[in-house]
């Protein structure tokens, strides 16, 4: 159990000037400590508002990093001829690349949900 152990004031060496990551020393054990769950954050954030900037529509790159930063996002695929599809962000990319090479239809846009959007801009102080 954590309780056990007593911790003295750890050494803390940085691997570079903006640390992402540390090798921390307690009572002489070593530990890497990673930062960039942050980066992840703040990138996170930026897609989202440049999501909401364009009133909730998605371009094939912002796809990708919703993938990875929002893989259960659902989105909506508004194809030419076939009914729209509601997807989760990680299935989308995916779906698309399999529709145009059956060469069954073609995409028209890809946005948010509109019931999710409309929570983003609540959360999010947005009107």
């Amino acid at each position: 159990m954590l309780a056990d152990y007593q911790v003295s004031v750890p050494h803390l060496f940085l691997l570079s000037s903006f640390p992402l990551c540390a090798i921390v020393s307690v009572q002489g054990g070593f530990f890497y400590v990673d930062f960039s769950v942050y980066s992840v954050i703040i990138t996170g954030m930026k897609l989202i508002k440049d999501i909401i900037d364009h009133w909730g529509f998605v371009n094939s790159a912002q796809i990708e990093e919703l993938e990875s930063a929002f893989p259960n996002m659902e989105l909506v695929i508004k194809w030419g001829g076939m009914q729209r599809e509601a997807l989760p962000a990680c299935e989308v990319a995916e779906r698309i690349a399999h529709v145009e090479e059956m060469n069954q239809d073609y995409v028209r846009e890809v946005f948010i949900k509109s019931e999710s959007f409309r929570k983003l801009k609540e959360v999010l102080g947005v009107k």
